[in-house]
């Protein structure tokens, strides 16, 4: 199974998470299509920061936050 996020470049650090968004590439789609087209206070703090905004994909099971240690 596989998760969705929202990444953006950065010049100091690079690509840089944004938004974790589960396990819906749908879900995905329609937080970067308000990112882009209708963003919140957020997104535009997040837009202001990051360049290269797009979706990621990884097995769930590399994906830190899904750590059970970490959550804790």
């Amino acid at each position: 199974m596989k998760d969705y996020f929202i990444v953006g470049d950065t010049k100091r650090y690079g690509t840089c998470l944004i938004y974790t968004c589960g396990k819906s590439r749908e879900v995905a789609e329609k937080v970067l299509d308000r990112m882009l087209n209708n963003p919140n206070e957020q997104d535009k703090k997040e837009l202001k920061a990051h360049t290269n905004i797009r979706i990621n994909e990884e097995e769930s099971e590399n994906c830190w936050w899904n750590d059970p240690f970490l959550a804790n």
